[in-house]
């Protein structure tokens, strides 16, 4: 994985769908939960719209996400540079930026430890969000981790996703306990991600925050 800055913006500081300039037709599908957007619009990897769907729903359904509208764009790091810069002042590419536009929680107890209980808690989480990643960013950085560019486009995938329910990795803890849902939800896929080393979270340093309030300054 690579050590650029992952962000999720709070709720009141949200852009306005910023992947919308990415395609103009996505690839859209919904089941009776998930409404699923996917725009891809770089060809560094070949991706499957199916299995980029699956990753979602299987996520979301790990989190006990009831409803989600979610749009994903997959792009080149020129697109996800410019965003970066837009929202959070840094003119760099880096792997996945995550955007959560509504949320809702009545879910008791944790997703993590649902299945130690009883009685398994109800899925109750309703979401909308976006996650946009960088396949290019992906092809240059999986070599490194001894796996797939697609490898490493999942896991930018379900690292959004996770943001966009809730998790967070500002501190050691958080992104402890990120990280372990993230290895938990790749096994699904037989998946198994690698990690720098580092004492503190190397996905956002303490000077990510949006310079602006994007939604303000796009409305």
């Amino acid at each position: 994985m690579s050590q650029s800055s992952r962000q999720q913006f709070p709720l009141s500081d949200q852009p306005d769908h910023p992947g919308d300039s990415v395609s103009d037709e996505p690839a859209r599908s919904s089941n009776s939960k998930y409404a699923i957007e996917i725009a891809n619009s770089q060809e560094f990897v070949t991706v499957d719209d199916d299995l980029l769907r699956e990753v979602t729903e299987k996520t979301l359904a790990a989190e006990l996400v009831a409803r989600a509208e979610v749009s994903i764009a997959v792009v080149g790091n020129d697109v996800i540079r410019e965003l970066h810069d837009r929202y959070l002042g840094k003119n760099t590419a880096t792997d996945v930026l995550s955007f959560a536009f509504d949320s809702e929680d009545d879910t008791p107890g944790d997703p993590a430890t649902a299945n130690e209980s009883a009685s398994e808690p109800v899925a109750q989480k309703h979401i909308e969000g976006e996650v946009i990643l960088s396949a290019e960013m992906a092809l240059e950085t999986a070599s490194r981790f001894h796996w797939k560019p697609l490898d490493e486009c999942i896991l930018y995938l379900v690292h959004g996703l996770l943001h966009l329910v809730g998790y967070d990795d500002l501190t050691e803890s958080d992104q402890k306990a990120m990280r372990t849902r993230e290895k938990a939800i790749l096994k699904f896929w037989n998946l198994t991600p690698q990690y720098a080393d580092q004492p503190k979270s190397p996905f956002v340093s303490d000077d990510d925050v949006p310079v602006d309030p994007p939604r303000g300054a796009d409305s």
